[in-house]
């Protein structure tokens, strides 16, 4: 979670995600400046300030499950169909509450590596349980 909130925080305040990082990372997930998205993204980490989004609410907001679906669903799925699944998979079970930091940073590299198909996912890999268990409902 936090090589993505570096990739956006401030240059003078490397603590705080300001307008232009916000906007940056609005443009990068695709996500129109226009319109509620935005404003649903800074609601979903509890943001104080519009366009603003400190350390502190990043990563509060990073580590429930919820906010990590929003995020996901917005970030990840429109570039990858299998993360479509794998919040199917999320909604459906409804027994994960957390997001932990091994989630976090595997699962870009998940939607990147594995076919939607699962024909190449390697159940003795290092992925997190999470994604283990998705691999094993998927098939």
């Amino acid at each position: 979670r936090w090589p993505l909130f570096q990739n956006y925080a401030d240059s003078d305040d490397p603590n705080v995600i300001g307008p232009e990082g916000f906007e940056g990372l609005c443009m990068d997930s695709g996500i129109p400046l226009e319109g509620a998205l935005p404003l649903i993204l800074a609601w979903q980490v509890d943001a104080k300030e519009m366009a603003k989004i400190s350390k502190e609410e990043w990563a509060k907001g990073m580590d429930t499950l919820k906010t990590s679906c929003a995020f996901w669903s917005v970030l990840l799925a429109p570039q990858y169909p299998i993360m479509k699944d794998v919040l199917e998979f999320i909604a459906e079970k409804g027994s994960y509450k957390a997001t932990n930091k091994d989630l976090w940073s595997m699962m870009l590299e998940f939607c990147r590596t594995v076919d939607p198909s699962l024909k190449d996912y390697e159940a003795d890999g290092a992925w997190p349980t999470l994604l283990d268990d998705f691999a094993t409902w998927k098939k």
